[in-house]
């Protein structure tokens, strides 16, 4: 699962984890078999939003140019995945 904001801000991000948590399996019970991740991408990041995320259990992807994106997490992150 996907959030993308042109920019992306902690409120943005704690909206998506909760709908990652309590409502994506509730509407698609199908997919409880899969391991779900979150992610999040923006163009520009309020200042501290990376660390937020992180600490959510969110991978965060930077759009740079030209089609580019970069991960921002750090080695050995290890995303959440709803139970």
């Amino acid at each position: 699962m996907v959030e993308t904001k042109t920019t992306l801000k902690v409120k943005d991000v704690r909206k998506f984890v909760k709908k990652l948590k309590d409502k994506f399996l509730k509407f698609f019970p199908e997919f409880k078999i899969y391991r779900i991740y979150g992610a999040v991408v923006g163009i520009n990041l309020q200042e501290g939003v990376e660390k937020f995320a992180f600490k959510n259990g969110l991978v965060v992807f930077r759009y740079k140019d030209k089609g580019e994106v970069e991960i921002l997490n750090p080695e050995g992150f290890e995303p959440f995945s709803p139970p």
